[in-house]
């Protein structure tokens, strides 16, 4: 199944208006998105990092349009069912760590030294193989020195469609009906020793940022903040016109 296949799911759910959307839109696609997820099997295992975006482009291009179909099944609780029956993995950490968890609500802490720890799960998260599908949303009780309420909430979320609370932005939008579906998804892998981040960014968010006047108002740390949440959690600076997509990150497993 091509591209079109996942493009024309999205559509069919945005106007379904009855009450059975698993039953009546999601279930008789399942056969072809099986074949579709089968097709991306070769992207599932951290080594296929090496693999050049130009050489998966169509690979990239099917898994942006599953990326939308997620996001606007994150608030029906057709997501579960849909992602396991087509064979993704749900996410089971319970610890939290921005590269499996995305923050959805945050719980002041009294201490302002105190880590994230998750509340309750919002949406279920995915992954196939190695690959980040969409992470699992969560609300999360922290102090001050590691997340501001209203920053963590409420922020522009990148490399994101829609979400239904908060601003969203990815390199589809602003672009015609067809030419948005040419946009790339971003890959995350979980890698034994590493969390790696955005593989296809052409620029590294652990060496030095160039001088570029896109980066020139931010901090680097601030750029990795925003790689590793895809949004900003502390940093106040403005947020709503910012260029993350050509960074990417490297990061040892047991940072927090």
């Amino acid at each position: 199944m091509s591209i079109v296949g996942f493009r024309e799911l999205r559509e069919a759910i945005l106007d379904y208006e009855g009450a059975r959307l698993y039953d009546e839109v999601l279930d008789p696609w399942i056969p072809k998105a099986k074949i579709a997820m089968a097709a991306l099997a070769h992207l599932a295992p951290a080594a296929a990092m090496s693999l050049r975006a130009d050489a998966i482009r169509d690979s990239l291009w099917n898994l942006f349009a599953l990326s939308v179909v997620i996001d606007h099944l994150i608030d029906a609780q057709e997501l579960a069912r849909f992602m396991e029956a087509i064979g993704a993995s749900r996410i089971r950490e319970s610890a939290f760590h921005p590269f499996w968890h995305e923050i959805v609500e945050v719980e002041e802490a009294t201490n302002q030294a105190q880590p994230p720890a998750i509340l309750r799960e919002v949406w279920p998260g995915f992954v196939l193989g190695d690959l980040m599908l969409v992470r699992a949303g969560v609300r999360v009780s922290a102090g001050s020195d590691h997340l501001t309420k209203a920053i963590a909430e409420r922020s522009t979320i990148y490399f994101t469609n829609y979400r239904a609370a908060r601003p969203a932005s990815d390199l589809s939008h602003g672009w015609g009906h067809n030419s948005r579906w040419r946009t790339s998804f971003r890959r995350d892998y979980a890698a034994p020793a590493a969390f790696h981040y955005h593989v296809d960014g052409k620029l590294s968010g652990n060496d030095p940022l160039p001088d570029d006047s896109r980066y020139a108002e931010l901090t680097r740390e601030a750029w990795i903040e925003l790689v590793r949440h895809r949004c900003f959690v502390r940093c106040a600076k403005p947020h709503d016109d910012l260029w993350p997509y050509d960074l990417g990150y490297v990061e040892p497993r047991g940072r927090v």
